[in-house]
Protein backbone atom coordinates (compact mmCIF):
# COMPACT_ATOMS: atom_id res chain seq x y z
CA UNK A 1 0.00 0.00 0.00
CA UNK A 2 1.22 3.59 -0.83
CA UNK A 3 2.36 5.94 1.68
CA UNK A 4 2.93 9.59 2.23
CA UNK A 5 6.30 9.10 3.93
CA UNK A 6 9.04 6.78 2.93
CA UNK A 7 8.51 3.35 4.29
CA UNK A 8 10.30 -0.45 5.10
CA UNK A 9 7.92 -3.02 6.25
CA UNK A 10 7.22 -6.58 6.10
CA UNK A 11 4.11 -6.78 3.84
CA UNK A 12 3.42 -10.56 3.96
CA UNK A 13 5.17 -13.54 6.10
CA UNK A 14 4.19 -16.81 6.90
CA UNK A 15 6.35 -19.95 7.82
CA UNK A 16 7.49 -20.39 4.17
CA UNK A 17 7.97 -16.82 2.98
CA UNK A 18 8.61 -13.73 4.15
CA UNK A 19 7.69 -10.03 1.48
CA UNK A 20 9.83 -6.81 2.02
CA UNK A 21 8.96 -3.64 0.81
CA UNK A 22 10.72 -0.18 0.67
CA UNK A 23 9.02 2.96 -0.75
CA UNK A 24 9.99 6.09 -0.95
CA UNK A 25 6.34 7.24 -0.37
CA UNK A 26 4.34 9.47 -2.33
CA UNK A 27 5.30 12.79 -1.28
CA UNK A 28 9.00 12.27 -2.10
CA UNK A 29 7.68 10.63 -5.58
CA UNK A 30 5.75 13.33 -6.27
CA UNK A 31 8.38 15.58 -5.69
CA UNK A 32 10.73 13.94 -7.61
CA UNK A 33 7.99 13.77 -11.03
CA UNK A 34 7.26 17.36 -10.71
CA UNK A 35 10.95 18.52 -10.76
CA UNK A 36 11.74 15.99 -13.43
CA UNK A 37 8.79 17.31 -15.37
CA UNK A 38 9.66 21.11 -15.07
CA UNK A 39 13.82 20.31 -15.46
CA UNK A 40 13.34 18.27 -18.83
CA UNK A 41 9.71 18.63 -19.73
CA UNK A 42 10.20 22.81 -20.55
CA UNK A 43 13.72 21.38 -22.93
CA UNK A 44 11.47 18.72 -24.28
CA UNK A 45 8.86 20.98 -25.37
CA UNK A 46 11.55 23.45 -27.10
CA UNK A 47 12.87 20.53 -28.75
CA UNK A 48 9.76 19.55 -30.47
CA UNK A 49 8.91 23.07 -31.34
CA UNK A 50 12.63 23.26 -32.74
CA UNK A 51 11.92 20.14 -34.87
CA UNK A 52 8.06 21.24 -36.16
CA UNK A 53 10.49 23.85 -38.32
CA UNK A 54 12.53 21.11 -40.11
CA UNK A 55 11.75 18.41 -42.63
CA UNK A 56 11.54 17.75 -46.34
CA UNK A 57 10.82 19.86 -49.15
CA UNK A 58 9.79 18.16 -52.64
CA UNK A 59 8.91 19.85 -55.47
CA UNK A 60 8.18 17.59 -58.83
CA UNK A 61 7.37 19.03 -61.89
CA UNK A 62 6.47 17.99 -65.46
CA UNK A 63 6.81 20.00 -69.07
CA UNK A 64 2.67 20.39 -70.46
CA UNK A 65 4.29 22.97 -73.35
CA UNK A 66 6.92 24.30 -74.64
CA UNK A 67 8.29 26.63 -71.63
CA UNK A 68 5.23 25.63 -69.23
CA UNK A 69 5.30 23.07 -66.54
CA UNK A 70 2.71 21.87 -64.20
CA UNK A 71 4.55 21.07 -60.50
CA UNK A 72 3.52 19.49 -57.10
CA UNK A 73 4.72 20.43 -53.88
CA UNK A 74 5.14 18.74 -50.61
CA UNK A 75 6.46 19.90 -47.25
CA UNK A 76 6.86 17.48 -44.16
CA UNK A 77 7.79 18.77 -40.25
CA UNK A 78 8.23 17.27 -37.38
CA UNK A 79 11.78 16.07 -39.20
CA UNK A 80 9.82 14.36 -41.93
CA UNK A 81 7.08 12.69 -39.71
CA UNK A 82 4.16 15.06 -39.78
CA UNK A 83 3.17 16.34 -43.37
CA UNK A 84 2.31 20.10 -43.38
CA UNK A 85 1.70 20.45 -47.49
CA UNK A 86 1.02 17.17 -48.97
CA UNK A 87 1.12 17.37 -53.01
CA UNK A 88 -0.16 21.21 -53.62
CA UNK A 89 -0.43 21.58 -57.19
CA UNK A 90 1.55 24.54 -58.98
CA UNK A 91 0.34 24.89 -62.50
CA UNK A 92 1.19 26.53 -65.44
CA UNK A 93 4.22 27.92 -63.81
CA UNK A 94 6.64 30.08 -66.60
CA UNK A 95 9.36 31.24 -64.52
CA UNK A 96 10.78 31.10 -61.14
CA UNK A 97 12.55 33.94 -59.43
CA UNK A 98 14.98 34.40 -56.42
CA UNK A 99 13.66 36.69 -54.04
CA UNK A 100 14.60 38.44 -50.42
CA UNK A 101 13.59 40.80 -47.83
CA UNK A 102 15.76 42.13 -45.06
CA UNK A 103 14.67 43.82 -41.65
CA UNK A 104 17.57 46.14 -40.46
CA UNK A 105 18.05 46.65 -36.43
CA UNK A 106 19.67 50.19 -37.23
CA UNK A 107 23.29 48.31 -35.99
CA UNK A 108 24.44 46.39 -38.66
CA UNK A 109 22.24 43.84 -38.30
CA UNK A 110 19.06 42.53 -38.47
CA UNK A 111 16.86 39.91 -40.15
CA UNK A 112 16.94 38.54 -43.67
CA UNK A 113 14.84 35.81 -45.72
CA UNK A 114 15.74 34.52 -48.99
CA UNK A 115 13.12 32.16 -50.99
CA UNK A 116 12.28 31.28 -54.23
CA UNK A 117 8.82 32.01 -56.46
CA UNK A 118 7.37 30.56 -59.10
CA UNK A 119 5.66 32.64 -60.92
CA UNK A 120 2.49 31.19 -63.07
CA UNK A 121 0.04 32.97 -65.94
CA UNK A 122 -1.72 34.05 -62.65
CA UNK A 123 0.15 34.01 -59.10
CA UNK A 124 3.05 33.36 -57.67
CA UNK A 125 3.96 30.92 -55.22
CA UNK A 126 6.67 31.33 -52.72
CA UNK A 127 8.72 27.95 -52.10
CA UNK A 128 12.07 26.92 -50.18
CA UNK A 129 12.06 30.11 -47.62
CA UNK A 130 14.92 30.57 -45.16
CA UNK A 131 15.49 33.14 -42.34
CA UNK A 132 19.04 34.51 -41.11
CA UNK A 133 20.65 36.65 -39.19
CA UNK A 134 22.27 39.06 -41.39
CA UNK A 135 25.30 40.08 -38.94
CA UNK A 136 25.92 36.11 -39.23
CA UNK A 137 27.47 36.72 -42.93
CA UNK A 138 25.29 33.85 -43.76
CA UNK A 139 25.26 33.61 -47.37
CA UNK A 140 22.66 31.00 -49.02
CA UNK A 141 23.78 29.25 -52.13
CA UNK A 142 20.24 26.29 -52.00
CA UNK A 143 18.04 29.31 -52.76
CA UNK A 144 20.14 30.43 -55.96
CA UNK A 145 20.32 27.14 -57.35
CA UNK A 146 17.14 25.85 -57.08
CA UNK A 147 16.21 29.26 -58.96
CA UNK A 148 18.22 28.52 -61.65
CA UNK A 149 18.09 25.17 -62.32
CA UNK A 150 13.84 25.53 -62.57
CA UNK A 151 14.83 27.90 -65.29
CA UNK A 152 16.69 25.92 -67.25
CA UNK A 153 14.63 23.48 -66.59
CA UNK A 154 11.94 25.34 -68.05
CA UNK A 155 13.98 26.43 -71.05
CA UNK A 156 15.20 23.05 -71.45
CA UNK A 157 13.53 20.40 -74.00
CA UNK A 158 13.63 17.85 -70.64
CA UNK A 159 10.06 16.09 -69.80
CA UNK A 160 11.06 15.46 -65.90
CA UNK A 161 12.30 17.57 -62.71
CA UNK A 162 12.81 17.03 -59.21
CA UNK A 163 14.49 18.63 -56.61
CA UNK A 164 14.11 17.58 -52.81
CA UNK A 165 15.31 20.00 -49.41
CA UNK A 166 16.02 18.19 -46.36
CA UNK A 167 16.77 20.47 -42.93
CA UNK A 168 16.08 17.66 -40.66
CA UNK A 169 20.18 17.69 -40.43
CA UNK A 170 20.62 21.38 -40.59
CA UNK A 171 22.97 23.45 -38.19
CA UNK A 172 20.03 25.00 -36.75
CA UNK A 173 18.51 22.21 -35.72
CA UNK A 174 21.27 20.21 -34.56
CA UNK A 175 22.32 23.42 -32.60
CA UNK A 176 18.94 23.70 -30.39
CA UNK A 177 19.39 19.41 -29.55
CA UNK A 178 22.48 20.14 -28.65
CA UNK A 179 21.12 22.74 -26.15
CA UNK A 180 17.92 21.45 -24.86
CA UNK A 181 18.98 17.74 -24.55
CA UNK A 182 21.24 17.17 -22.41
CA UNK A 183 18.30 18.48 -19.81
CA UNK A 184 15.87 16.05 -20.99
CA UNK A 185 18.22 13.09 -20.38
CA UNK A 186 19.68 14.79 -16.74
CA UNK A 187 15.41 14.84 -15.89
CA UNK A 188 14.83 11.50 -17.02
CA UNK A 189 17.65 10.11 -15.48
CA UNK A 190 17.09 11.37 -12.35
CA UNK A 191 13.60 10.47 -12.54
CA UNK A 192 14.67 6.45 -13.19
CA UNK A 193 16.99 6.47 -10.25
CA UNK A 194 14.86 8.16 -7.95
CA UNK A 195 11.33 6.68 -8.10
CA UNK A 196 11.61 3.11 -7.68
CA UNK A 197 10.54 0.75 -4.50
CA UNK A 198 12.32 -2.44 -3.46
CA UNK A 199 11.14 -6.01 -2.81
CA UNK A 200 13.01 -8.82 -0.94
CA UNK A 201 10.92 -12.56 -0.89
CA UNK A 202 12.36 -14.66 0.84
CA UNK A 203 10.37 -18.49 -0.01
CA UNK A 204 11.56 -21.45 1.69
CA UNK A 205 9.71 -23.51 -0.62
CA UNK A 206 11.72 -22.77 -3.42
CA UNK A 207 14.60 -22.28 -1.57
CA UNK A 208 14.79 -18.75 -2.78
CA UNK A 209 15.90 -15.18 -2.14
CA UNK A 210 14.48 -13.41 -4.81
CA UNK A 211 15.48 -9.15 -4.99
CA UNK A 212 13.23 -6.88 -7.31
CA UNK A 213 13.79 -3.03 -8.08
CA UNK A 214 10.73 -1.00 -9.63
CA UNK A 215 11.64 1.65 -11.87
CA UNK A 216 9.24 3.76 -14.47
CA UNK A 217 10.77 1.46 -16.65
CA UNK A 218 9.55 -2.05 -15.26
CA UNK A 219 10.74 -4.28 -12.82
CA UNK A 220 14.47 -5.55 -12.56
CA UNK A 221 14.98 -8.97 -10.57
CA UNK A 222 18.25 -11.01 -9.38
CA UNK A 223 17.56 -14.31 -7.81
CA UNK A 224 19.94 -16.34 -4.93
CA UNK A 225 19.10 -19.38 -2.94
CA UNK A 226 18.79 -19.24 1.07
CA UNK A 227 22.07 -20.63 1.35
CA UNK A 228 23.66 -17.77 -0.08
CA UNK A 229 22.62 -14.79 2.66
CA UNK A 230 25.46 -14.73 4.75
CA UNK A 231 23.84 -11.59 7.51
CA UNK A 232 21.69 -9.59 7.66
CA UNK A 233 23.25 -6.16 8.90
CA UNK A 234 22.04 -2.37 9.90
CA UNK A 235 24.72 0.03 8.66
CA UNK A 236 25.00 3.95 9.71
CA UNK A 237 26.46 7.36 8.50
CA UNK A 238 26.15 10.56 9.17
CA UNK A 239 25.80 13.06 5.95
CA UNK A 240 27.25 15.96 5.30
CA UNK A 241 24.59 17.98 7.56
CA UNK A 242 25.34 15.96 10.18
CA UNK A 243 22.11 13.67 10.47
CA UNK A 244 22.46 9.93 11.20
CA UNK A 245 20.83 7.53 8.56
CA UNK A 246 20.77 3.81 9.18
CA UNK A 247 20.65 0.96 6.13
CA UNK A 248 19.41 -2.30 5.86
CA UNK A 249 22.11 -4.44 4.70
CA UNK A 250 22.14 -8.06 3.28
CA UNK A 251 25.20 -9.48 2.64
CA UNK A 252 25.82 -12.70 0.34
CA UNK A 253 28.45 -15.38 0.89
CA UNK A 254 30.29 -14.03 -2.14
CA UNK A 255 30.43 -10.69 0.33
CA UNK A 256 28.00 -8.92 -2.41
CA UNK A 257 25.91 -6.39 -0.38
CA UNK A 258 22.87 -5.27 -1.26
CA UNK A 259 21.90 -2.18 0.80
CA UNK A 260 18.50 -0.54 0.72
CA UNK A 261 18.22 3.32 1.22
CA UNK A 262 19.01 4.97 4.21
CA UNK A 263 16.33 5.84 7.04
CA UNK A 264 16.37 8.25 10.58
CA UNK A 265 14.02 5.94 12.12
CA UNK A 266 16.59 3.10 13.55
CA UNK A 267 14.14 1.36 15.52
CA UNK A 268 12.36 0.48 12.67
CA UNK A 269 15.37 -1.26 10.56
CA UNK A 270 16.34 -2.80 13.48
CA UNK A 271 12.90 -4.10 13.71
CA UNK A 272 12.87 -5.47 10.50
CA UNK A 273 16.73 -6.76 10.49
CA UNK A 274 16.04 -8.78 13.19
CA UNK A 275 12.58 -10.01 11.38
CA UNK A 276 14.55 -10.90 8.74
CA UNK A 277 17.38 -12.66 11.04
CA UNK A 278 14.66 -14.56 12.49
CA UNK A 279 13.23 -15.96 9.63
CA UNK A 280 16.65 -16.96 8.31
CA UNK A 281 17.53 -18.41 11.35
CA UNK A 282 14.42 -20.71 11.45
CA UNK A 283 16.41 -22.62 8.03
CA UNK A 284 19.47 -23.97 10.14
Amino acid sequence: MATLLPNLGIVEQNKSKLILKHQHGILINLFIIVWALGFSGIPLGMIVLIASEFGVTTLSCQRVEPKLIDCVWSKSQYLGFVPKVSNQPIQQVTDAKLESAEWSNGKGGGTAKVWVSLITKSSKTRLFETQYAIESGFKPTFQPEVAQKIKTFINSQATLFKIEEDTRLSGSFLGGLILFLPFTLIGALVLYASVRSRTIILDKTRNLYIRQIHTVLGTQTQTYTLSEIKSVEVMNYVDSDHWQWYQLMIVLQSNKKYKFPGMINYNRVQEVANQLQNFIGLLY
